[in-house]
Formats: C-alpha cells, structure tokens, sequence
C-alpha cells in the first residue's frame, strides 16, 4: 500500500473463523489485509477463535424465549447423550422444538433463509466496512435473501469455494 492510498476495510463472512479450506483462506486474507494497513474483520456463523476482529452474526441472540430454552436443553443433554442410551433422540427433539421452522425446511429439503442475524452484519465491525467479501454461506447461519441489500449497501464479492451457490443444496454434485 503506497502512503497515498486510504486503507480499505473488508469484511469477511464465512461459516467458522477456523475450520476447512474455507476458513483458512478467509483468515490468511484477513491476516494479509491487516499486514497492509487494512481493517479486517470476520462475521462467521459459528466462532471458534478468540480474534477481536471477528465477530459472531447474532442469530441466537435475536432468537425468542422459546428458542434460547429449548437451545439450552439441548446444551445441556450433550455431554450426557453419550452416556444415557438413546437421549440422542430426546436431544433431537429438543432440536426440532427449538427451530421448528428451520426443522421443517430441512425436512423438505430446502435451505433454511429463517437466520435474522443477517442484516446486522454490516453493524458488527467498529466502522462500516468499504467491501464485503463473502465465502461460504451455507451451514444453517446465513438468510441468502439479504444478499440483494448488502449488495446494494456494500460491493459485495463473493468466492465460491465450492458448488453450492449454483447447484442449490450440494457442496460437490459429483459426491454420491
């Protein structure tokens, strides 16, 4: 970056912070746009890194009562799923109670657009950011109908890691 040029600020959305491909890429970005002068952040769907600069999209927290209980049902039954024959499916229908919509769009194999913490992604980083930079948006976190406004907010890039974005539900069409 020559000193005449204004640092960006690029923000990243993707499924996890650390994880597959995906992540990695979105992290060495991030790390790279930083060591350039850039602000950088993330909005992941499920955060797994202590890094400040990413930030969870708030899809629990804009959930109601209902769905935050039956959430912690879940919770809590985990660590004893493993011990108690068959509470895994006890701990499934405490899945189901707590998103019955997203329950029902699984069930008739689409994907679920039922995540609010979409439209206050651009509200996550301290400033506003110049470009979105979007990887994965599949993996029960991202409403895709918000794409036209943040397009319209933001330019907005999208890098397709894999072919979900035009096959319309499968990661890889050639995996059977």
């Amino acid at each position: 970056m020559s000193p005449s040029d204004d640092p960006l600020r690029i923000l990243q959305v993707n499924t996890y912070d650390v994880g597959g491909g995906a992540e990695r890429i979105a992290a060495q970005l991030t790390g790279y746009y930083r060591a350039h002068g850039h602000d950088a952040w993330m909005a992941v769907g499920l955060k797994r890194w202590d890094d400040p600069g990413t930030f969870l999209i708030p899809n629990a927290a804009l959930r109601g009562p209902w769905t935050r209980f039956w959430w912690r049902v879940y919770g809590w039954l985990g660590p004893h799923s493993r011990r108690v024959r068959a509470l895994w499916r006890v701990r499934r229908v405490a899945e189901y109670l707590a998103e019955p919509g997203i329950a029902l769009d699984r069930h008739r194999g689409i994907q679920s657009l039922r995540y609010p913490g979409t439209r206050r992604i651009l509200d996550l980083p301290p400033q506003p950011p110049d470009l979105v930079h979007a990887h994965n948006l599949h993996i029960d976190y991202f409403d895709l109908r918000e794409l036209p406004r943040l397009s319209r907010a933001r330019p907005l890039l999208l890098t397709l890691h894999d072919m979900w974005p035009f096959t319309g539900h499968c990661a890889h069409a050639l995996n059977s």
